[in-house]
Parts: C-alpha cells; structure tokens; sequence
C-alpha cells in the first residue's frame, strides 16, 4: 500500500530502448494504512521491467511506502477456439519419448512405440476415472546386465503430468 493522501501514480514498462507508460491514475485520496487499492489495466505485451512512478503524493517528500505489490495477468478466452475439438487426440508418429513428470520432481523418461503410449494414456485416463491397477508396469528392455528382465512401475497418485513427444523414426 502506498502511504499518499493525494497523488499521481503512473505505471511503466520498459521495452528495452524507453519507459512506456501503461497507466496513470491521478486525485488519488483517502490513503490509509493497511488500504488494499486495486488498479486495472489493459495490457497486451509482455515487458521485462515495470516501475512505478509517484510524481506527487501531496508535498509528503520525505519517504514514500509501497507495502505490497502484486501484478496478475488477466486470463482471457482464446478468440477463435476450436468448435470441435478433439477431446483424446491419438499419437500419430511411429515412437515416442513419454515423459512423465512425478509429484516429487522426479522426472521418468521412456522410449516407446505409437501403441504402448495409447496403452499408458489408457491406463491413466481409466485409473482418472477410478477403473484399473495403482500403477502402470514398463518394461526395460535395454541394459539389462546380469538381469533376465528390469521394470519400472510407476503409480498413478505419484504422477503430477506427463508428455509426449511423438517421432518417427
């Protein structure tokens, strides 16, 4: 909060060669402390730097407070959105690395066919919807070693996400 009773506070962006200002707003009044002011503003590119700056805040020169800050970007809808879209779209490329990103941060890769990444999405859209095994079995058939099989199995309430990116071969 800024600790003003009147002034001139003008929002900037810096685009790299100059400050441009995205708003300005003036008469402000009223300040009290701990008063949460909220300023809404369109702006629709993004800048590596903002600044504001209080131009006048009513002959107080001494000091001025900011207390908070917070700085949102307005969620909007897509303009043209799909009328129809393809609600489970299906792997087209030959393989694909599927990555799978764990709720500790762990991050599982797995090379696989077209198919085998249409078994695991099956997998975890059946367990979404309370059908199916915990956990999804994939079998290491590489770098075995001394080992006649190696799996990794992987359970479904430790998967924050998972990614995939398709190839062909």
């Amino acid at each position: 909060m800024l600790n003003l009773w009147n002034c001139i506070i003008i929002f900037e962006a810096f685009d790299g060669q100059e400050w441009i200002v995205l708003d300005t707003q003036t008469n402000q009044t009223d300040w009290a402390t701990n008063f949460k002011r909220d300023y809404t503003f369109n702006n629709d590119n993004f800048y590596r730097q903002y600044r504001i700056n209080i131009t006048s805040n009513n002959g107080f020169s001494s000091f001025t407070v900011i207390e908070e800050l917070e700085m949102m970007e307005k969620i909007g809808t897509p303009t043209n959105p799909d009328p129809n879209p393809e609600p489970e779209p299906e792997p087209t490329g030959d393989n694909a690395l599927l990555v799978i990103k764990m709720i500790s941060g762990l991050e599982k890769e797995f090379e696989l066919t077209a198919s085998e990444v249409q078994d695991f999405i099956d997998w975890y859209n059946g367990r979404a919807d309370g059908r199916g095994k915990e956990t999804y079995m994939f079998d290491k058939d590489f770098n075995k070693g001394p080992f006649t099989s190696r799996k990794d199995y992987v359970a479904f309430s430790k998967v924050q996400s998972f990614e995939v990116m398709e190839y062909t071969k």
